[in-house]
């Protein structure tokens, strides 16, 4: 289990690497297409978050 520090930049550090991850998507009930998000600069932070909530949880929902 992570443990939370006081700083988004320390709990990131604390995620599973995102490496060889380029993009997750969500859906919705009927498992259509409704959103992605991309493993490039600007959005490695919100891709690390949502890779691991993901990993953790098995599904995203938008």
């Amino acid at each position: 289990m992570i443990q939370p520090s006081s700083s988004f930049k320390e709990n990131l550090q604390n995620l599973p690497s995102i490496e060889g991850g380029a993009r997750l998507e969500t859906a919705d009930d009927a498992g259509d297409f409704v959103a992605y998000i991309e493993n490039q600069p600007g959005k490695q932070g919100s891709f690390a978050v949502y890779q691991h909530l993901l990993m953790t949880h098995g599904v995203l929902i938008p």
